[in-house]
């Protein structure tokens, strides 16, 4: 995997971000985040009202490791974040990047804030010593 994004639908999200607005948050989690009790931690430290799932599936067929569900400005945004499996790839095990929908279109600097909240809040729970 490098970072790349794979456009994908989810299903009552039509609007998909792109690849820049997750990339620092790419860089985050492929170094630290390893498991989804974590994952839902850090989406409570955001908002106490995340919804954490596990397993949702993208229309191209892909399963997702977990994802965090957030009410921004009126709007359901989500981000979902795959799989760790690539040991192959010297940069990142992660299966592809990180990624973020909601059910309309917001700024992108809106949805960049809860972005850069949810980096800080796995930057600070999961040590980059922690490693895998």
């Amino acid at each position: 995997m490098t970072y790349a994004m794979a456009q994908a639908e989810l299903e009552g999200f039509p609007v998909q971000y792109g690849e820049e607005i997750v990339r620092h948050l790419n860089r985050v989690v492929s170094a630290r985040l390893k498991d989804n009790t974590t994952l839902k931690e850090i989406g409570e430290a955001v908002s106490p009202y995340v919804r954490h799932a596990l397993n949702d599936d993208t229309k191209d067929g892909y399963t997702w490791y977990g994802g965090l569900y957030y009410d921004v400005n009126g709007a359901r945004v989500a981000v979902l974040f795959p799989w760790h499996q690539d040991w192959k790839h010297p940069e990142t095990q992660m299966d592809r990047s990180i990624n973020v929908y909601s059910d309309r279109e917001l700024p992108q600097e809106v949805v960049g804030n809860l972005l850069e909240q949810i980096a800080y809040q796995t930057a600070l729970r999961v040590p980059l010593s922690k490693r895998i």
